[in-house]
């Protein structure tokens, strides 16, 4: 998949959307403003087909990074887009919409301050090639017999 979108974090509690379109364009918009709807991506007085979005995104405020060093193994989903590499994403940060599939993905994480940057995007049906529920697996060794 394409690096993550960049996009700005809530300030004040207007929050700005990143809209990147199919011809490579790319477009912003206010929350006030936004709203997708069965036919597209509606902003002020201007829908924009799904057929011509790629995918919007916004900023998540920071938090602090917390690794999965424990050994749980947590279920995941494999999500493959068209012309994107896929991606494996814990299940809780998947979900599926009436219009789009949403994935909340890690944009860094800020070794100075211990703190990842976090986006939601949204990937419209037309994009999406299929995604994949996989299985719980565990890596950690089985527990000696007491």
């Amino acid at each position: 998949m394409d690096p993550p979108v960049t996009v700005d974090v809530p300030v004040q509690g207007i929050t700005v959307i990143r809209i990147e379109l199919e011809d490579g364009g790319s477009m912003t918009a206010s929350t006030a403003e936004f709203e997708p709807t069965e036919h597209g991506l509606q902003i002020g007085l201007l829908t924009i087909p799904w057929h011509r979005v790629r995918r919007y995104a916004w900023g998540l405020a920071p938090r602090d990074y917390v690794a999965d060093a424990d050994g749980h193994s947590r279920a995941k989903v494999r999500l493959a887009v068209h012309g994107e590499d896929e991606i494996v994403i814990p299940a809780e940060r998947f979900e599926t919409g009436a219009w789009t599939v949403n994935v909340v993905v890690d944009d860094h994480v800020d070794a100075d301050t211990g703190m990842v940057h976090r986006s939601r995007l949204f990937v419209p049906w037309h994009r999406v090639r299929e995604y994949e529920r996989m299985p719980i697996t565990t890596d950690a060794p089985p527990r000696p017999d007491a």
